[in-house]
Formats: C-alpha cells, structure tokens, sequence
C-alpha cells in the first residue's frame, strides 16, 4: 500500500474531528509511520500484488487449471541410505548409536596334549565404538492472503503444504551430502573462500550449517589418496577402478551408491568411451529412455544437491567463477546414520477472516556419519575431485 498525500489527508481530518487541539504534525508523522510499517509488514506473506510471491497466481484476463512448478523437489539419492536409517523415534535430543567394527578372523587351533585342562583365554576381541546424532530443529513457515487463496488458479494451500513436504526431503539429502559447520573465514566445503555466516544464503541458520558430518565433509577430511582422489585432469575409467580400489576387500556392489552432480555425469562421467555405447544401445537405452545407468552393478545417481567446485572440492561462495570442477562421491549405504527426533509436522492456522493463513511446519532431524570407525582403517566414502568438465 502506497502512502499518499489523501492518505494523510483523511487520516488527519478524522483525527481532528474527534479529538480537539492535537498538534497536527504529530498526527501526521504518526499516521506516516503506520502506514509506513503496514507496507513493509504486508511485504512478507504471500498477496495478490505481491510480485514473485503471490501476484502471478491471480489471473487478470485468462484462467488456467495448472500452475508451472519450476523446481520440482523430488529426490531419490537418500532412499538409497535407507541402511542408515534410525526407524524408531530419537526421543533424546542426542542419541548414542552403537557400532561393532573388524569381526577378526578364525586361526587355526592346536590339539590338546597336556594332562591338565587349562581353559584358554579368548582369542579374539571385536572392535565397537558409537556415534552420537544431535537432533536439529529445522521450521518452514509461508504467509498466505485470504485474496490470494481466494482467487488464485490453483488450490494454493494443498500446493504449498506438497511443497513443503518435498522441500523437507529435498533438504535432507542437501544436509547429508552438504553439511559442514566450520565457522572459520576460510575452509567451509560450502563457501571455501569466506566465512559460511558470510557465504551461505542464510548465515549460520542454514541447513548446511547444522552438522559437523556430511558425505563431501568426511571424505574431503580424510587422507588424499584415500578418501579422495584428485583427479586433475579428464576423468578416466581407470580413476573410478582405483577409488573402488580403497574400499574394504569385502564389500560388494549392492553396498554401495554413486552419486554426482549433472554437468559431472554429463560433461564426464556418461562421456567415458566404456559406456557410450552402453547408454545408447545398452539393455535400457539412456539415449532414449534417460535411465542412468549402473556402473560395475552400483547405482549411480545425480543430485540436484550437489554442484561443481573449485580443485578443492569445495564451493567458492566470493568467487563462484572458480567454481568448474566436478566431483563424484562413491559411498557404503550405511555410512551415513541419521533419523528424526520429531517427524515433519505441518500446522495451518487462520488469522482471521479477512486477514489469511499461515502454514508452519517443524522437523527435528540428526546425522553423524561413521567412515572410519570402530577399528576401520578402510574408507566408507571415497570422492573424486577436481574432474575437468
């Protein structure tokens, strides 16, 4: 609402109707300020003339049943670490999780000749060890008119309560690939060349922040080599054979998950000469049907989530031109223990009737991954980084 000379006008007419001898100037700075404070408060709920948030939902001359969804939240990379996955409730606001590591392996046993039974010490011992997930309270909330509501051309509040809902599962796998909560000036995977309060679209609240643990986090800490693999260069087949390589004698395929950014798979990885044939005349044609195939029987996935960075395999956030190198992430299915203390609950609440709707919706949600633990010295999680594109 546009503040105006009539505005003040009327305002000041009927001021000075009831109330007799006011000082005139006084009224009209306060009316001003009022008015003022209305439009800055209306700018942050969703209203009919609110351009970007609201106004294209209300048609001036045609009517259509449908409304574009540009980003479209869905996510199928975190059903993958479905292993990891506490299923009951996490009642407490840290939960200790119990991890039994290397089992060791039998020896052979010698033959009794002694007169006397001595009963023998145990030879073996297996290694645990535990993690402890903290749970996080994560709230979405969207201010909607009741004019909006009214007229606009879809059912607004269902749109936005399934949007919400996808947002939710969308962020999840964001915090488990993503997350890191260095505070430094320099260093965060997510804004490497100035500090994540700075770097980050909403500071030190962003969901990125939350957690100390996340997938490029724990591979990126580890050793080079090892945990990650610097590519430097054209990615070859070879380098994915010999990041497989730091993975336990004894995991299999069915254990593991590949998952990479879109320019990284298109640019990179779909462009190895292993598997152009493959993609476009293999059992099911990626050419044609745009199904993404395995690589050597593990699933490969790309994440809306992930993005290219600069040779370090982190994000710039100062300078996002260094940003132009891809990475792919190789992981055991399990590393990544998460759960949630609180379910994601939606909760819609009218103001009144002429004002509108608020919709609120809360989650509680931990994760704290366990590569290298409990005896391990094999990695879980194995990146390759710095792939020219």
């Amino acid at each position: 609402m546009a503040v105006n000379a009539k505005h003040i006008a009327e305002a000041k007419k009927q001021f000075l109707t009831d109330v007799k001898g006011w000082d005139t100037d006084a009224v009209e700075s306060k009316i001003e300020m009022e008015l003022k404070e209305l439009q800055t408060k209306a700018d942050e709920i969703m209203y009919s003339q609110n351009t970007g948030a609201g106004e294209e939902l209300v048609p001036q001359e045609v009517t259509i049943d449908t409304v574009v969804d540009v980003i479209d939240r869905k996510t199928t990379f975190i059903s993958e670490l479905a292993p990891g996955r506490q299923d009951t409730a996490m009642l407490s606001a840290r939960t200790d999780v119990p991890i039994v590591g290397q089992r060791g392996r039998f020896k052979q046993n010698s033959e009794w000749t002694t007169g006397d039974y001595i009963e023998a010490e145990p030879s073996r011992k297996m290694a645990t060890d535990r993690v402890t997930i903290p749970q996080v309270s994560f709230e979405y909330s969207v201010g909607v008119s009741e004019y909006l509501d009214t007229y606009s051309v879809s059912d607004i509040l269902n749109l936005i309560n399934n949007k919400i809902a996808a947002e939710a599962a969308y962020d999840v796998e964001d915090m488990v690939l993503n997350a890191d909560n260095n505070p430094a000036a320099t260093g965060n995977i997510n804004s490497d060349d100035q500090a994540a309060s700075a770097g980050l679209a909403d500071g030190t609240l962003d969901n990125k922040f939350a957690f100390g643990s996340s997938i490029r986090l724990s591979a990126l800490n580890g050793v080079s080599g090892t945990d990650f693999v610097d590519i430097a260069g054209t990615l070859d087949i070879q380098d994915i054979y010999n990041a497989l390589g730091n993975f336990r004698y004894d995991v299999t395929p069915d254990e593991l998950v590949m998952v990479m950014d879109r320019a990284t798979y298109y640019k990179a990885f779909a462009s190895l000469p292993e598997y152009k044939d493959l993609s476009v005349n293999g059992v099911i044609s990626t050419v044609s049907e745009g199904t993404l195939f395995n690589f050597q029987g593990i699933p490969t996935y790309i994440s809306g989530n992930l993005r290219t960075t600069n040779a370090a395999g982190k994000i710039d956030t100062l300078a996002p031109a260094n940003n132009t190198q891809g990475g792919i992430h190789i992981l055991k299915k399990n590393v990544m223990q998460h759960g949630f203390g609180k379910e994601l609950e939606t909760e819609l609440t009218r103001f009144s009737i002429r004002k509108g709707w608020v919709f609120e919706a809360v989650m509680h949600f931990g994760q704290q991954d366990i590569n290298k633990r409990a005896g391990e010295t094999d990695p879980s999680i194995v990146s390759l980084i710095n792939i020219d594109l």
